[in-house]
């Protein structure tokens, strides 16, 4: 205090002032250092806790708020920013899921409609029309969680026998019409079975062969009224 300096004094507090200036910075990085390391292990620890969330029913608000308490010491850690990332692709595949369980009930709606029109078709006792529509339902590409395509394929073979069965049937009973005499009765039979089945070719043939047995009696009888 008495002289500017004395030998090597401003030398030596130089010296000083730089090991304490060098001391404190020792400190302050050593503080931040631990500071960080405690930021650290409380991100870690949050992390963990929020990846319990990450599952189908995830909704990015809910880790919002689990994250919360660590976002603001660093908002682009790469686990929170990883964490985010699992959360979305999750909530992605929720939602692709949904839309493609939406169009396949709606595919399948479709199928069902066309499985009850041709069950409407069966109670009125539109056997052609039944079939066709049942065939539908076999041949279509819509889903089928119902099983309705083979509920029809079922019931397409039971009408299908049941025609077929009845075809016979009118063949027999149209035969003996025909060697009773009863022209008029076998044609009517025979048009039963063409209706039941339009591409029965030998029904289409014997009733175009009674029709012009009958067509010749009938003019046979016009000549005689004429005579």
């Amino acid at each position: 205090q008495i002289i500017p300096y004395y030998e090597d004094s401003k030398q030596i507090e130089e010296a000083v002032n730089q090991g304490i200036t060098m001391l404190q910075e020792k400190e302050r990085l050593e503080a931040e250092e631990k500071e960080r390391q405690l930021i650290q292990e409380k991100i870690h620890r949050q992390i963990v806790e929020c990846r319990k969330l990450l599952n189908q029913k995830i909704e990015m608000r809910d880790l919002d708020i689990c994250l919360s308490s660590i976002i603001e010491f660093d908002p682009t850690h790469p686990d929170i920013l990883a964490l985010k990332a699992a959360a979305q692709r999750l909530i992605e595949e929720r939602l692709v899921k949904e839309l493609e369980n939406k169009e396949y009930l709606e595919k399948a709606g479709r199928l069902k409609k066309l499985w009850q029109e041709a069950t409407e078709l069966d109670k009125k006792e539109m056997w052609l029309e039944a079939l066709q529509a049942y065939q539908k339902v076999i041949q279509s590409t819509l889903p089928d969680p119902e099983k309705l395509k083979v509920k029809s394929m079922q019931r397409h073979q039971e009408i299908e026998r049941m025609l077929l069965n009845r075809q016979s049937e009118i063949e027999h009973l149209a035969e003996q019409a025909q060697k009773q005499g009863d022209l008029k009765r076998a044609i009517q039979l025979l048009r039963e079975g063409i209706a039941i089945n339009p591409e029965n070719q030998v029904i289409i043939g014997r009733h175009e062969e009674l029709m012009e047995e009958l067509r010749q009696i009938v003019r046979s009888l016009f000549h005689e009224s004429v005579f």
